[in-house]
């Protein structure tokens, strides 16, 4: 049977901001890039995840100035992690389990992508196009 794993289906390259970085920093380039989350470093340890959300509910709804609050007062930590050799059940097991949409990959302790809801959508319409040929065929 055909497993898929995370390191098949996930986002790479990952993006990073400092963690003294402001949001408006943040938010420029998650724009640029098309992405809707960034990690945060201080210096060359990832110590959290920035997204959509997080900006949302945390700067936008408390009003706060986004070109002067920092990333590390409003980014998500600890940062929840999976192998890259994990399965998309095992990861989405992970999601699940935690109340997250976006999981950090790590092979041989080193960051080489993101796990998301959309990589998951992703997945899953290609897998059903694959399925509907094969059916199709039949």
């Amino acid at each position: 049977m055909l497993t898929l794993k995370i390191r098949d289906i996930m986002s790479k390259p990952v993006f990073s901001v400092p963690a003294d970085a402001t949001i408006i920093d943040a938010v420029n380039l998650m724009v640029d890039k098309k992405i809707g989350s960034v990690l945060v470093k201080n210096g060359n340890e990832y110590v959290g995840i920035l997204t959509e959300r997080d900006i949302l509910a945390r700067v936008v709804a408390a009003q706060k100035d986004y070109n002067t609050t920092k990333v590390n007062e409003v980014m998500s930590s600890p940062l929840l992690t999976v192998p890259a050799s994990a399965s998309l059940g095992q990861a989405t097991d992970v999601m699940k389990i935690n109340g997250v949409r976006r999981l950090v990959v790590k092979e041989k302790d080193q960051v080489v992508g993101i796990f998301s809801q959309r990589d998951l959508l992703n997945a899953i319409h290609d897998t059903f196009f694959v399925l509907a040929s094969i059916y199709t065929q039949m």
